[in-house]
């Protein structure tokens, strides 16, 4: 019964707020004659269309007045003479051409050239790499032959860290734990 009659205060408010806004909206109509003429009755201007080709002169720019501000006068500047041009040019030699190397031996290009000394030690080193390889790999053998894992030694416990382990694991203090977190929090009415 009070979900009808709650119902029934809406439904009169809601058709209260329809009429008031028919009422604005009537008043507003006889204000502005009707909407559809208030529409029409403002239509924009004709675009400006400049006068060309009409038969007449186009209108004269007038002149400055007296107090225009008046054409500067023209700035002469005078620029430094130019270097005469000689009268009796030197005669010019003809260039000489580049001189061509002449043509180098083999002996003499062997003497230019730096021993092969370093090439032949890297070469010898290079023949000799699989050899130490294997050296190095065997002694690695043999260092890892007996090896046994390192063993970590971890600190004990301390004994309160122990006591709370242990109470965990007993399903009594869990129980016990639990009921005193109740007792001890404060009241859920003022959370």
């Amino acid at each position: 019964m009070e979900l009808k009659s709650r119902i029934d205060g809406l439904i009169a408010i809601a058709v209260a707020i329809g009429w008031a806004v028919v009422k604005a909206l009537m008043s507003r109509e006889k204000d502005a004659g009707s909407w559809g003429e208030a529409d029409q009755s403002t239509a924009p201007p004709p675009p400006h269309v400049p006068h060309r080709n009409q038969g007449e002169a186009p209108p004269m720019i007038p002149k400055p007045g007296p107090y225009a501000n008046p054409i500067p006068p023209p700035i002469f500047t005078k620029l430094p003479p130019r270097p005469a041009a000689p009268s009796n040019p030197a005669p010019s030699t003809p260039p000489r051409p580049a001189p061509v190397p002449a043509p180098i031996t083999l002996e003499q290009e062997a003497s230019r050239m730096a021993p092969m000394n370093e090439s032949r030690t890297a070469y010898q080193r290079g023949r000799s790499i699989q050899e130490r390889v294997e050296k190095f790999m065997a002694a690695v053998d043999r260092e890892t032959a007996f090896a046994k894992p390192a063993t970590v030694a971890r600190p004990s416990p301390s004994k309160a860290a122990h006591d709370i382990l242990e109470m965990f694991r007993r399903p009594e203090t869990t129980r016990q734990a639990f009921l005193a977190s109740f007792v001890l929090n404060p009241p859920k009415a003022l959370e």
